[in-house]
């Protein structure tokens, strides 16, 4: 089956899902195409097996095990930069990506997603008794939406639009995301600055 499901990897990238065909894989594989039907019942069950095996969320368990940092600062950077390092190496994964959510509406995601919630409720664990500053009392699950959609937003639009970006931009690193996610994009009103209570409007 591992045949089937390596060749099937490659034709989905190379050629896309209309493009890719059962007796393709059989072919690639070098097996027949009752092979390939004894283990799938179709292109999509292949599709989603092939999905579920390869795609950018299967990177997270890793790189949330190995991520590594004295304090909670330094542990979240150091998941980005692995992160980022890990979907530098497999752009081809975003070609996945693309059919799941054009073809399918997203609708394999869940189940990749639910791979990782253990691996993501250990790192939540592990960052709530890491020394520096403390994380402010959210929900587990947006914590994690939020921080790992910013990650994804910038591999998306770096894999996407690195060519187009201007040079103000393009030196940016994923470190420069995280700061913004970590301290916020307004500058804190001082007190000395801030307008007294009396000034307010009602």
């Amino acid at each position: 089956m591992r045949a089937i499901l390596d060749s099937a990897r490659e034709l989905f990238i190379s050629q896309g899902y209309h493009g890719t065909g059962i007796r393709e894989v059989a072919a690639a594989a070098g097996l027949t195409v009752g092979a390939v039907y004894n283990h799938f019942s179709g292109k999509e069950a292949l599709f989603d097996r092939v999905f579920l095996e390869n795609n950018p969320f299967g990177l997270l368990p890793d790189v949330l095990a190995s991520a590594q940092g004295a304090t909670v600062e330094e542990t979240l950077r150091d998941v980005a930069v692995r992160l980022s390092h890990r979907l530098q190496q497999r752009r081809d994964l975003l070609r996945l990506v693309f059919i799941e959510l054009l073809e399918f509406n997203g609708r394999h995601i869940p189940a990749t997603i639910a791979r990782n919630a253990e691996a993501v409720s250990q790192f939540l664990e592990r960052l709530h008794l890491t020394g520096g500053a403390s994380l402010r009392p959210l929900p587990p699950l947006l914590l994690m939406r939020t921080f790992l959609g910013l990650l994804s937003a910038w591999f998306f639009t770096d894999t996407l639009f690195k060519d187009e970006l201007p040079a103000s931009l393009a030196g940016l690193r994923i470190e420069d995301a995280v700061e913004v996610f970590l301290h916020g994009a307004l500058v804190p009103i001082s007190a000395a600055t801030a307008a007294p209570l009396s000034a307010q409007p009602e």
